[in-house]
């Protein structure tokens, strides 16, 4: 009696579906379109270290459910701005939540997709950036992480006389 067997490769997660769509802005924001390097990440989703506390504190200063996990505040095609909500591949969801973001969002007249993968996700923001700019073309300054080399402080060292005040010596 033989067996059929289907390998079948691991789903990725959420999280690395927007980590791969991020490292690709990197690399385009370079050269094609520096406005991605204003996208970012809203990390509504995030595992809280500190668990409820932390989450009560998180609340607090502004934290709530449904927002959409990236913002890319850049005009284009008659929108203020671009939202996703990043899903796995195969079985992600918009939540009850997130479908009233999605609206409310819509409604001030912002783009909003749930792009299934990184590389809809990548083409949805091809797309996006390949519409009429809302304003003539400006240059963006490049970040400060980009524009100079990050600067580490080199460990203190404690001098001669306090090591031996300390040791006595």
């Amino acid at each position: 009696m033989s067996r059929s067997f289907r390998l079948t490769m691991p789903q990725p997660s959420e999280w690395s579906e927007q980590a791969s769509l991020f490292r690709w802005a990197a690399f385009v924001a370079a050269s094609r379109w520096p406005e991605l390097h204003l996208m970012y990440a809203i990390p509504n989703g995030a595992y809280l270290v500190d668990g409820p506390r932390q989450g009560q504190q998180l609340k607090e200063t502004g934290l709530k459910p449904g927002v959409l996990d990236i913002c890319l505040p850049v005009p284009r095609g008659g929108y203020h701005g671009l939202y996703v909500e990043m899903k796995r591949r195969h079985g992600g969801r918009v939540s009850e939540d997130q479908t009233w973001w999605i609206e409310a969002l819509q409604a001030m007249d912002y783009r909003t997709e749930a792009p299934a993968g990184w590389d809809a996700a990548r083409l949805l923001i091809e797309q996006y950036m390949a519409m009429e700019p809302a304003h003539e073309p400006f240059r963006l300054p490049p970040p400060p992480t980009l524009s100079r080399p990050v600067q580490r402080k080199a460990p203190r060292r404690r001098s001669s006389t306090a090591i031996s005040a300390v040791s006595g010596t």
